[in-house]
């Protein structure tokens, strides 16, 4: 291994390790990701999971904070929109719920199909107590509710980890060869 480190480097075999992992997850897109516009912020919950299947009501969860401690849902002009490939296929003024100390709105969609969609909150004060904001967070669907077909996106990582472990399979036994023809790796005399 030491042979390995020198050859390749340690960053080289930083990549060996994270190529595969990368390959494998697919940059799924994570839960409960924190967004910020100004002093509003906001988590989106997909329960149970955060991964919502299509054809079926979902609830869509948005838990809100503020730093200046001015933000109330009630006094807000909030809108939900849902865009898929850019178009808005989905708004409706967000429902405040709230939840424990937590301001938290409770929308119910629909998703028609598998894919990546774009959920935006926007709101605007009634009372001018708190700017304008804007958070977007990316949902994937990735399963269909009316159908048992595999996801085409699990065929796609499985794919993209195999040949990355093969591309870094090729690299390390190159660069082994390599190492070896410029003369960096010597067998050392035998000492009697």
């Amino acid at each position: 291994m030491r042979m390995l480190n020198r050859v390749l480097g340690k960053s080289m075999l930083g990549l060996v390790v994270m190529l595969p992992i990368i390959g494998f997850t697919g940059g799924a897109a994570s839960a409960h990701v924190l967004k910020q516009n100004g002093n509003i912020s906001g988590v989106l919950h997909v329960p149970p999971t955060d991964e919502p299947a299509a054809g079926v009501d979902t609830t869509l969860y948005v838990a809100f904070a503020d730093k200046s401690h001015a933000f109330n849902l009630t006094d807000c002009e909030c809108e939900l929109h849902i865009e898929q490939n850019g178009k808005n296929i989905h708004e409706e003024p967000i429902k405040p719920q709230l939840a424990g100390s937590t301001l938290t709105s409770q929308n119910m969609f629909n998703f028609p199909a598998i894919g990546s969609y774009v959920i935006e909150v926007h709101g605007h004060a009634k009372n001018g107590q708190f700017s304008d904001f804007g958070l977007a967070y990316t949902v994937r669907v990735t399963t269909d509710s009316r159908s048992s077909a595999p996801v085409a996106r699990n065929q796609n990582t499985t794919a993209i980890g195999i040949i990355s472990i093969g591309v870094l399979a090729g690299i390390g036994v190159f660069g082994v060869a390599g190492a070896r023809d410029s003369g960096r790796y010597r067998k050392s005399p035998n000492k009697v």
